[in-house]
C-alpha cells in the first residue's frame, strides 16, 4: 500500500455534494411516491472495489 496523502476538499466542493445528495432524495422520494415502491441500490465487489457492478432495482 502507498502512503496516506492529505487532502482538502473547498467549500464549494461539499456545498456541490451535498445538492447532488439532496437532488438524488428528491427524486427518489417523488419515484416513491408515483409507483409506491421504495428504490433499492446494490454494490456487488468481486475482489477489487474499483470494478464493481452496480444495479440499480
Amino acid at each position: 500500500m502507498g502512503e496516506r496523502k492529505q487532502v482538502e476538499i473547498s467549500a464549494h466542493e461539499i456545498e456541490k455534494q451535498e445538492y447532488y445528495t439532496r437532488e438524488v432524495r428528491r427524486i427518489n422520494d417523488e419515484q416513491r411516491e408515483k409507483t409506491r415502491r421504495v428504490r433499492k441500490y446494490i454494490v456487488l465487489t468481486y475482489g477489487c472495489p474499483v470494478n464493481a457492478v452496480r444495479c440499480i432495482l
